[in-house]
């Protein structure tokens, strides 16, 4: 089984030209099935994307 956090570039509100990587969910591949987890959903500024990450730890 592999574990990937779904992340989403969040831009610093401060409008410095930073981004913050935020966790929104998981995705499970298990025998090559996937499956997603979503905990929250991006609101603002977000253009729907979201970045595959192998899960840390």
């Amino acid at each position: 089984m592999e574990i990937y956090d779904l992340l989403w570039k969040r831009p610093d509100s401060e409008k410095s030209g930073k981004v913050f990587w935020e966790k929104v969910g998981i995705l499970v591949n298990k025998d090559g099935k996937m499956s997603v987890k979503i905990d929250m959903i991006p609101a603002r500024d977000w253009d729907g994307w979201l970045e595959v990450m192998k899960k840390k730890g």
